[in-house]
């Protein structure tokens, strides 16, 4: 294997180390004032209405859809979700909305919470009700020695192939 196969793979490896998001995947959590199981696909789901708590390609969305148009009810409904705990140990620090179909939508967050609130009412959808991506931070805080400590390990291979050649 040359050098310079090398140093792809070794940088394709450490992107994709520091890219992962935190997701709820595995996760139980209280949604609604009923407990929740976030596993693959929909999680949960009532009328016309579903939830995916991690969806997208990194699994770190939540999805709420609505297959017809569906009934709100006559005071806004207002979820939240309570005692998220993310798969590697991050907070809740914001939430980056998408898109949402309600009226006035605001949304307030703790470590391990979040409650969002509306004026919607009456019928809503089909489509994407809301969407919006978890913004988390790690409690873990990498190394920055381990990158410096890498690119000395490929300076040093570099000098080593120069002199061989």
């Amino acid at each position: 294997m040359n050098l310079s196969r090398v140093i792809v793979v070794a940088v394709t490896f450490l992107f994709a180390q520091m890219s992962s998001a935190a997701v709820l995947t595995g996760d139980s959590i209280i949604f609604d004032g009923s407990s929740v199981n976030v596993g693959a696909g929909i999680d949960d789901s009532f009328g016309v209405f579903s939830f995916d708590f991690d969806s997208g390609t990194e699994s770190d969305l939540f999805v709420w859809t609505s297959s017809s148009s569906g009934f709100l009810g006559g005071t806004p409904f207002v979820p939240d979700m309570l005692d998220i705990d993310f798969d590697d140990g991050s907070t809740l620090v914001d939430f980056s909305l998408v898109s949402t179909l309600l009226s006035d939508l605001s949304y307030s967050i703790t470590a391990d919470s979040i409650t969002f609130s509306h004026t919607s009412t009456g019928f809503i959808g089909p489509g994407i009700v809301l969407s919006g991506r978890f913004i988390t931070t790690s409690s873990v805080v990498p190394e920055p020695s381990i990158i410096a400590l890498f690119s000395l390990g490929l300076v040093g291979i570099g000098i080593a192939r120069r002199r061989q050649s």
